[in-house]
Parts: structure tokens; sequence; C-alpha cells
């Protein structure tokens, strides 16, 4: 890197919990970067109700926060997003822009052009068939009218992976490519719990093995087709149960999932954990046989990399975006949108560790490899160390077409 580490700008649109996948990525990001000397701003909008949790974690990070709100139910819209919006970027050398579709997304960007300050932008999947088939019509409009020329003024657009990259090339955009993983916060699963931990706060389970699905319940995860294929398991596995753990993104979602599973005649197997904290977290994922990410749309897939670093062996849809570099390393299950293959994958699975056999090439336990792999692959401080690289690379101007920088933990 060249000079002293810039001033980064972070901007988003909400860093409450509730907001799943992006919110803790972002505060795990900004976290390391800290860590590594950067100087880091975040600016976000906030809505009524807005849960503090994370901004506390980022206030206690060392990192500067701007709380904007609180702002309208339609874009997030609030008078002071220019007005701080100004104040800040006036010391910023890059802004990293997360996120498209609210103000203050399109307002960080017009305003980082008007003060000639390098901007880029992490999508976050908004720009994937399924994301944008919510509200299509109303985003494309937004797209022509505003967005189009935001990103294809940008210093450059971030994907996880080729996957994300390919799901976005029918918008034609001319930004230069980044592709880099996100950061993950694994330091909770350094140090596992006990096993059992996990089966004593919930005794329903006894000593049956269980199938894991942690995230927000909502109907993009897949989760109707996960109750189906479970209830397709073989008659020698029906003494398996399906714990699903996560707070509902919908109000009465959960009810709706539960009714499911009466109709399938398995509610006497599926238990509905709620949110799952600190070493209870780490205790599912470990206690669990088979940890499974269905989702019927691209997203990155943050609680396979938990699972997998914490020795689970994992079922993931071919949807998600990490799924690609699961295959590759042979430290899970890919499955696409077919219930029976589902439910074989499940079930092959399920008898591997029930078994303590040694799946995909027979050479060593793959639950050591899949958390050999998210450690190396998704550690933080790596992570922080290729962005400062690419910053400094977009502000200096020599940021090459399809960046891709791939900084192991060895090298920091």
């Amino acid at each position: 890197m060249n000079g002293a580490l810039p001033h980064v700008v972070h901007v988003i649109s909400t860093i409450d919990p509730r907001a799943g996948g992006t919110t803790t990525q972002l505060v795990t990001l900004v976290r390391a970067q800290v860590q590594l000397g950067l100087n880091v701003t975040v600016v976000s909008t906030y809505a009524q109700g807005f849960d503090p949790t994370a901004a506390e974690e980022i206030n206690n990070a060392g990192v500067r926060l701007e709380l904007v709100g609180p702002g309208t139910q339609i874009a997030g819209w609030h008078p002071k997003i220019s007005p701080v919006l100004r104040d800040v970027l006036a010391t910023a050398d890059v802004v990293h822009i997360h996120g498209l579709w609210e103000e203050i997304q399109h307002r960080a960007a017009v305003i980082a052009r008007e003060m000639r300050c390098k901007y880029l932008f992490t999508l976050h999947g908004t720009l994937e068939p399924w994301a944008v088939q919510q509200s299509r019509m109303k985003k494309q409009i937004y797209m022509a009218v505003r967005m189009r020329k935001n990103l294809n003024t940008a210093s450059a657009l971030h994907y996880t992976d080729d996957t994300e990259r390919e799901l976005t090339r029918d918008w034609g955009l001319t930004a230069t490519a980044i592709i880099q993983p996100y950061a993950i916060d694994l330091a909770a699963f350094e140090q596992m719990p006990s096993r059992g931990l996990f089966r004593r706060a919930f005794r329903q389970l006894a000593d049956a093995p269980y199938v894991l699905f942690l995230g927000r319940l909502h109907p993009r995860k897949g989760l109707e087709l996960l109750l189906e294929a479970f209830a397709g398991l073989p008659q020698t596995l029906k003494h398996v149960k399906l714990v699903i753990a996560g707070p509902s993104a919908q109000q009465g979602y959960e009810a709706e999932l539960y009714a499911e599973a009466i109709k399938l005649k398995i509610s006497d197997r599926v238990i509905f954990a709620g949110a799952l904290e600190g070493n209870l977290r780490a205790a599912a994922y470990a206690d669990a046989a088979v940890f499974a990410l269905p989702s019927r749309s691209p997203g990155f897939g943050s609680t396979v990399i938990e699972a997998l670093a914490c020795g689970a062996r994992v079922v993931v849809s071919s949807h998600v975006a990490v799924s690609r570099q699961i295959q590759t390393a042979g430290v899970g299950r890919v499955v696409g949108d077919d219930v029976n293959a589902w439910s074989a994958a499940l079930a092959d699975t399920l008898r591997e560790s029930m078994e303590n056999a040694t799946p995909v090439d027979g050479t060593e336990d793959v639950t050591r490899r899949g958390r050999d792999w998210v450690m190396e692959s998704f550690n933080a401080k790596a992570c922080a160390l290729s962005w400062a690289t690419m910053y400094d690379q977009i502000i200096q101007g020599t940021l090459d077409a399809n960046a891709r920088l791939n900084i192991t933990p060895a090298a920091v």
C-alpha cells in the first residue's frame, strides 16, 4: 500500500441486527479494519423500533458512527442524510456503499461524485434475479432513473464470487468487478462448547440426531422445501429431528411453517428454537448431525460458514453464493431445488454423521477439512488486509479489471 492508510466511509441503509447477514458482515469487516489501523466511519439510516445492538458493537470497536433517522418507510428518506454525508465525506478517501435501493445509497454516490471522492458498491445480492423479482417494476424504474449511473461511474462493484457476478451480467454494468469473500467473525467458534450443551437446553431432543437450519425465517430460505424433504426421509431415519432456529422475518411466518409441519405429519419431530446467541448458537452447530441451508434465492450463506467452522456436515442449496466454493473444496453436499434430491442428500449425510464415516474421498475427516478450509478462507484479518490493498488501488487509480485478491492468513 502507498502512504498512510485511508479514511474509509461505509454507507448502509440499516445496521439493525434483524436485517440479517448484511449487518453482521459489515460489523465484522469494520472491526477488522480498525484493528488493522484504518480510519473507519459508518453512516447508516435507521427506522422506528431500531435495535441498537450492532451500533453499540461498532462504537465499541472504535469506529465513528453517524446514525440518521428515523427514516420513512419508503426508501428510508430523512432530511439529514445529505448534510451528514457531506460532512463525513469531506475527509474521506474512499466511500464503500452497501446495497442499492434506499435513499442513502443514492445520495452517497451522488455526493461522492460531486466531491470527487472515489466510491464503490458491495451489492449484497441486490441485483440477482430472485431479489429483483421482489417489486420488479419499481426496481427497474429506480435503476433507469437513478442507480445505473451510480453503478457505472463507481470505481468498482464488489461481488462475493463468480456466481454472483454471473447472475448480474444481464444488467450490462461496466464498472470494474472485485471478487472478494465476505469477512466472517469466527472468533466465537475457535473454542467450541462441550458437546451436549444444546441438547441440555432443548430436552425434547433427548439423544436423537437432528438436522439444523439456523438463520432468519423467510420464504426465500426454502424452509418449505426443507420440511418436505425431511418428511421424505426413509423409515430408518424417522427418529431424526429437525431444529429450525432463528427469528421470523415476517409476522406469522413461523406459524405458517408449523402448520406445514402438521400437514406433513412431522410436527412431533420439528422444534422451533427461536433466535440463538453466544455459546448456544455454537453448540447448536456442534451437536447437529447435519446443517441444512436450502435457500431458493442467492445469498452468501454466512451460517453455512459458521456451521463448517463448528465441524458440522452441511447440505446447501446451489443458489447459495458460497456453494460453488464448498463443492470445489469437497466439504459438503450441494443440491438444487428437487425435493427428492434433498431427501437423498440429507439421508446420506445423516448416515455418514451417525456412522462417523469419511465421505467424499475417504482420505480424511470431512468435518476437520471443512473447519480448516473455513478458518483459512474467511479469516477476517486477511479480508481486512485485502480490502486495504484494494482501497489503495482505487484511490491511486491502479485497480486492475476483475480484481481478485487472495491474501491468506499466512500473509498477514
